[in-house]
């Protein structure tokens, strides 16, 4: 027996993962591809979590034009503050405005950001209001 080499044996694992793989592919016979839908499915109505936006909260995507000052609240966006206390985040170019400006903005809601505060606005145009 001393001169007998040892078989190694490969994990059943592997094994079996193989043979599936080679059954999927050797078969013959597909699942039929599922047919994309001429009209969405309808979508269950939602239920009433009593968290839903505020009525008068502006949407994604929608243009808005807002005044206020520039402040340096923001973490990672310039901020700007309006006369009636909302914060908004502002992305985009600023055209060199800085803290301290009374600035009218329009742009867009911006439903993601990196901005982490306030409302996010994509600039769209910027200009300074005395």
């Amino acid at each position: 027996m001393l001169g007998k080499r040892r078989r190694r044996c490969a994990p059943v694992g592997v094994i079996l993962a193989l043979a599936a793989a080679g059954a999927l592919c050797c078969s013959g016979s597909q699942a039929p591809a599922a047919k994309p839908s001429a009209t969405p499915a309808p979508s269950a109505p939602e239920a009433s979590s009593g968290n839903e936006p505020e009525p008068d909260r502006e949407e994604e995507g929608e243009r808005v034009r807002i005044e206020g000052a520039l402040t340096a609240e923001g973490v990672e966006c310039q901020a700007l503050r309006t006369a009636d206390d909302e914060l908004y985040t502002l992305t985009g170019d600023l055209e060199g405005f800085a803290p301290g400006d009374r600035v009218r903005v329009e742009g867009r809601i911006s439903r993601f950001s990196i901005c982490m505060q306030g409302t996010t606005l994509t600039v769209e145009r910027i200009e300074r209001v005395d």
